[in-house]
C-alpha cells in the first residue's frame, strides 16, 4: 500500500520543446499514454506509474482536472490535476524530465503538491530552472495561493 500523493501542475513549454515531449501531453490528454510506440529517454518514463502522473486518481483527493494540452502564441502549455502513490518518486522523476522545456521564469509558480499526510506545498521554477517544491506561508489563505 501507500498514501496518495496529489500534483496539481500548469506550465507553458519552451517553443523549441521536441515532438516527442508534446506527443507525451498529447497522448495523455487523450487516455493513450499507454500506446505510445516511442517514449523520450528519461528515467521518468522507465517508472510504470509514469501514466498515472498525468491522469491518476484516488479516494484520498477530488483531481477534476484531467492531463490538457494547448496551444497559443506558439508556447504549448499542459496542465493536469492527479493523485498517484509517489513510490519510487515518479513525481519528482517527472519534475527533472520536464524541466529543460519549461518556458516560466525562476520564481514562477507552476502547481501543488500534497501527501495525504502533510500539508500542500507550492512548486515552483528555482533559480537553476528546475523545478522544486516550498512549504506554503502559513500567514497566506488558500485564495491568495490558489494557481489557478
Amino acid at each position: 500500500m501507500g498514501d496518495y500523493t496529489r500534483i496539481k501542475f500548469r506550465a507553458k513549454l519552451r517553443e523549441d520543446t521536441p515532438a516527442n515531449v508534446l506527443a507525451v501531453f498529447d497522448a495523455a490528454s487523450r487516455g493513450e499514454a499507454d500506446n505510445l510506440e516511442s517514449l523520450p529517454d528519461a528515467d521518468f518514463f522507465k517508472d510504470e506509474r509514469w501514466t498515472m502522473v498525468f491522469n491518476g486518481a484516488s479516494a484520498y483527493f477530488q483531481t477534476p482536472e484531467k492531463c490538457q494540452v494547448a496551444v497559443e502564441d506558439g508556447l504549448a502549455s499542459v496542465s493536469f490535476h492527479s493523485s498517484v502513490k509517489n513510490y519510487d518518486d515518479v513525481i519528482e522523476k517527472f519534475f527533472d524530465w520536464i524541466s529543460p522545456y519549461l518556458a516560466e521564469t525562476p520564481g514562477g509558480i507552476l502547481g501543488e503538491y500534497e501527501w495525504t499526510s502533510d500539508q500542500p506545498e507550492t512548486v515552483i521554477v528555482g533559480a537553476d530552472g528546475k523545478i522544486t517544491r516550498q512549504k506554503r506561508q502559513p500567514e497566506l489563505d488558500d485564495s491568495e495561493t490558489d494557481i489557478w
